[in-house]
């Protein structure tokens, strides 16, 4: 039996790098079962991918809006993405 999976491009704003943002979020999403990947942008932004079920990704999303204890998040964007089967895990990229 498939689980219903969906989507979100996440794109996070603020002192987001150099405060292990990547890890704490590739450590939340495990433990919630979302797959996906994250990565640095030359912006100072980080960009991640999050593919799970809804209740899982909104809860990684608002772990996200918190980040570690060094990070500031500005501003949180997150947008509906088309579904990506091939994600078997989360990875930093």
């Amino acid at each position: 039996m498939k689980t219903f999976e969906v989507a979100q491009m996440v794109d996070v704003f603020g002192k987001v790098q150099g405060v292990g943002y990547r890890y704490y979020v590739q450590n939340i999403a495990v433990q919630y079962g979302v797959k996906g990947w994250i990565k640095n942008m030359e912006d100072g932004s980080v960009k991640s991918l999050l593919v799970g079920k809804q209740d899982s990704i909104a809860s990684v999303i608002s772990f996200m809006k918190k980040g570690p204890a060094l990070a500031r998040i500005d501003n949180l964007v997150a947008r509906d993405y088309p579904l990506d089967e091939t994600i078997k895990f989360f990875a930093i990229r």
